[in-house]
């Protein structure tokens, strides 16, 4: 209610009530939002005479106007023309990714976007560290005056952790399927892999649960899945994530874990051999070959012991939902790799010289 329209006659406040209406239910009006109003008063009795207009802006860019037109009110919506924009925006992290992004003002929205993108190949509590940079390309709409009314997609996702740059792009196949994809076309992997090995038609040779130790003799609980394949099968990364254990580790034989992010970790048992590279701290992306199927340890033949840590508890693989994502190819991965060329053409050397002017400084 404005407070001086309590001096208006009924019909009045009926007719702007009702005018209004016609475009804007006025019991949508919250508390705190700001209307414009300019009055008639009675010069000899100051005190309201009537309402020469009302406006409302129920969002950026659009405005509800009620004005008195002789005896009647009328009410007509003026909108603004939208102006689509390309934002690029590149930063230092020196304390964590959203505060680093919020500096140099990408939108809450946005900055939740990005951190979800990353959810699954990132810990941002452990991998990123001060002086690591962000690079971000996302759409949104303004008003003329320059007012953000939308943000968009992002077109781009960045991370580079101690020189190692993780990179996303966002493509749109002739379906309308969209996903996000690395430099190469490879999907975005959302889930840990059930199965993380080149020879797909493994058979179990070991459930996870209660079973009869073929060893020692006795019933134990089997922590993970064990998968029968001939020695020297190629043994594949779950998960993008960092390497935290790369060693010979006693009944497990040649021995990997791999922490994918503060929910998720997975190892590998009894395998012959890592494959190069593969040490405490790599960071590997889902399907990278980390290791050779083998027999080290507690084992009676060739087979990958295959865990999943969730939360510091050990769950059964078989339950993990299998990746769905399928990486680009033929056509779709020629019109993919021109999106990619546009951005790294349009943003890399910019992208590039702030982060080397920012690491100069120090």
């Amino acid at each position: 209610d404005v407070a001086p329209s309590r001096g208006l006659g009924d019909v009045y406040k009926r007719q702007i009530y009702y005018s209004l209406k016609e475009h804007y239910d006025p019991r949508d009006l919250k508390a705190g939002q700001k209307l414009k109003v300019n009055l008639a008063i009675d010069a000899q009795t100051e005190k309201l005479a009537n309402i020469n207009y009302l406006m409302i802006e129920p969002s950026a860019g659009e405005r509800i106007i009620t004005a008195r037109k002789d005896t009647v009110f009328e009410t007509y919506v003026e909108k603004d023309e939208f102006i689509d924009e390309i934002n690029s925006i590149s930063g230092e992290i020196n304390g964590n990714v959203s505060s680093a992004m919020s500096r140099e003002n990408v939108p809450m929205r946005v900055i939740s976007n990005f951190i979800n993108l990353f959810s699954y190949s990132v810990d941002f509590k452990r991998d990123v560290q001060r002086g690591d940079h962000f690079e971000i390309v996302y759409e949104s709409q303004v008003t003329p005056d320059g007012t953000l009314v939308k943000s968009g997609n992002i077109l781009y996702a960045g991370l580079i952790l101690r020189n190692q740059k993780i990179a996303l792009y966002r493509f749109a196949d002739t379906k309308g399927n969209v996903d996000y994809y690395t430099a190469k076309g490879q999907a975005l992997k959302k889930t840990l892999d059930r199965k993380p090995m080149s020879f797909k038609n493994a058979r179990i040779s070991s459930p996870f649960g209660k079973r009869f130790h073929p060893i020692l003799k006795k019933y134990k609980i089997h922590w993970g899945t064990d998968y029968a394949a001939p020695k020297g099968t190629l043994v594949y990364a779950g998960g993008d994530g960092v390497v935290q254990v790369a060693k010979y580790n006693g009944s497990y034989g040649n021995y990997i874990k791999i922490r994918h992010n503060s929910e998720f970790s997975t190892a590998y048992g009894h395998m012959s051999g890592f494959a190069k590279g593969i040490r405490p701290g790599t960071r590997v992306t889902q399907g990278q070959v980390i290791g050779y199927v083998g027999s080290t340890g507690r084992s009676t033949g060739p087979h990958l012991h295959y865990e999943v840590i969730q939360n510091g508890r050990r769950v059964n693989p078989r339950t993990i939902k299998a990746s769905t994502g399928e990486n680009l190819n033929g056509k779709a991965l020629s019109q993919f790799k021109k999106v990619v060329a546009q951005i790294d053409n349009n943003y890399g050397k910019a992208f590039a010289a702030k982060r080397d002017t920012q690491l100069a400084q120090k």
